[in-house]
């Protein structure tokens, strides 16, 4: 999404499920928790893995995060 549309698509997009969330009409909420709860175990895990070795690349990171993350795919219902 970010390659295709921009920053600023993902920025509505997380606009429209915090209002669909407030609502209480978001399609998936349990898949909603299910991602919240994957970027704060990735972030915790990158927090970690940045102090541990500090050699590691910045790509190396952020495929170590893609591949932690994947369960939060693109395409799933929100």
């Amino acid at each position: 999404m970010i390659v295709q549309d921009g920053l600023d698509a993902i920025q509505r997009r997380a606009e429209e499920i915090l209002v669909a969330e407030a609502r209480g009409t978001l399609a998936n909420p349990p898949w909603l928790a299910t991602c919240r709860r994957r970027v704060t175990e990735v972030a915790g895990a990158a927090l970690h893995s940045r102090v541990a070795s500090s050699s590691v690349s910045g790509l190396a990171q952020v495929r170590a995060l893609t591949e932690a993350a994947s369960p939060c795919h693109a395409g799933a219902q929100v």
